[in-house]
């Protein structure tokens, strides 16, 4: 550890004691994750969850409430803590934060999911979507703005440039995936999409394996709110379903598995046709605008790794998706 890096504790545990009356506290960072930055803090007692992103990131600022809300609808989530100001969210040093209980649980690996973690994975990102249809309207995520992105020059001299920054650094398996990537990236602009006929709503917004913490064969809690936004829902679920499922590991999606899924998730909140049919293509196309690798080489610290895994395995299911999509998008609407 550097002497900046002891600076930097000792500075965090004097503002979080002061922040919430503690006396003593261990605090320790939580290498994990590609967004926030986050602290575990244990004091004689307890344990919590710090959270910290950079103060320009509004986002952070509905976590709270939106946990509030679903506590009180029993949807699984941590507790959030006041400061001694009676206050959820504190700055400090560029960065806001807010505090969590710990809770006490584990999340399976990716593509490591048991057989009854889809089935309630599935059921609670229904009921999330149902439960929050009564919340205030979120800041939209996937919208009018993105579909626009999609079809602008953005992804593809996004793709030009990380291609040459790849094969400038001798990377010869991203440069091949990033050239794949780059022979598609036309078909971005072949394809529209209504959003007036997607079912969008209020979700978790990055509602996957990872944000979920279990205990003995049940959801303990749905952690991570921050990217909470509106959405159209079939992407959330196709893509939580894609992260989780041990069939996905390689890229090929089990069509029946994600059939079963859906099924499951209807028995909680609604799609329409147009849902059941756009889904492979929107998650295809929304894959395919985004190039993870560029945020790879531009990550540093441990959460690099994270955006490795993601662009790689992105690019599998591209794979995947060019070849099936119509098949899947078949089987889909059957339900």
């Amino acid at each position: 550890m550097t002497a900046r890096n002891i600076w930097i504790g000792v500075s965090m545990e004097k503002e979080i004691c002061k922040q919430y009356g503690f006396k003593n506290i261990n605090l320790s960072r939580i290498l994990t994750g590609v967004g926030a930055f986050t602290y575990l803090v244990e004091t004689n007692c307890d344990k919590y969850i710090l959270k910290g992103v950079p103060c320009n990131d509004n986002y952070i600022q509905n976590e709270p409430n939106i946990a509030e809300f679903l506590i009180h609808s029993e949807i699984p989530v941590a507790e959030y803590i006041k400061n001694k100001d009676g206050q959820y969210i504190w700055t400090h040093g560029g960065n806001q934060y807010h505090m969590q209980r710990f809770v006490d649980g584990i999340s399976f690996s990716f593509n490591g999911a048991p057989d009854w973690f889809m089935r309630e994975s599935a059921a609670m990102l229904g009921k999330i979507h149902t439960v929050l249809s009564g919340f205030k309207p979120l800041p939209v995520g996937m919208g009018e703005g993105f579909l626009h992105f999609m079809k602008s020059d953005h992804p593809q001299n996004s793709y030009q440039k990380t291609l040459e920054k790849a094969r400038n650094l001798d990377h010869s398996d991203i440069a091949t995936d990033v050239a794949y990537r780059l022979s598609l990236v036309g078909c971005l602009r072949n394809k529209a999409f209504d959003l007036n006929q997607f079912t969008c709503c209020n979700t978790h917004g990055d509602y996957k394996i990872s944000q979920i913490l279990c205990n003995n064969d049940n959801i303990a809690a749905i952690i991570d709110w921050t990217s909470a936004c509106i959405h159209p829902v079939c992407w959330e679920i196709i893509r939580s379903f894609t992260y989780a499922d041990p069939s996905c590991k390689d890229g090929d999606i089990d069509c029946d598995k994600l059939v079963e899924y859906v099924k499951v998730y209807i028995q909680y909140h609604p799609l329409n046709e147009y849902d059941l049919k756009m889904m492979p293509y929107f998650f295809y196309h929304q894959l395919l605008a985004c190039d993870y690798y560029d945020q790879y080489y531009g990550a540093s610290g441990a959460n690099r790794d994270d955006f490795l895994f993601q662009a790689k395995f992105s690019t599998r299911l591209i794979r995947w998706f060019e070849k099936n999509a119509d098949d899947l998008s078949g089987k889909l609407c059957s339900i």
